[in-house]
């Protein structure tokens, strides 16, 4: 779905980036975005980059948005340059400097973990 609304860039419960008149989708597909959401345990929406080789699905979130830390899981096309783990839990429990940490589930998917200061 993404892919095909590509001037979309940001989709959550209460808001989108840009706004959904702006990226031309409709009341009823944005309620679509929203429902599959929910029923995937997808609590904060989603973030995609313009060129969708990155699609972060965002699970939890704590703090501001210019200081805190985010879960999800991310669609990557490509790691080159992405610190990969082994064990995200380790990182979590230790981070206190900015971090982004990825950890592979299956082909193109892993459990993403991003903390700033």
């Amino acid at each position: 779905m993404l892919k095909e609304d590509s001037k979309m860039m940001r989709i959550a419960e209460d808001f989108t980036k840009p706004e959904a008149d702006e990226a031309q989708i409709s009341a009823a597909r944005l309620a679509m975005y929203r429902s599959l959401f929910k029923k995937a345990g997808v609590r904060h929406g989603v973030r995609a980059y313009p060129d969708r080789s990155i699609v972060r699905f965002i699970l939890s979130t704590r703090g501001l948005s210019v200081s805190g830390s985010t879960i999800g899981i991310v669609f990557l096309e490509n790691t080159a340059g992405a610190a990969l783990v082994t064990n995200i839990d380790s990182v979590v429990q230790s981070a206190r400097v900015d971090t982004q940490v990825y950890q592979h589930i299956v082909e193109r998917w892993y459990l993403f973990y991003e903390f700033e200061r």
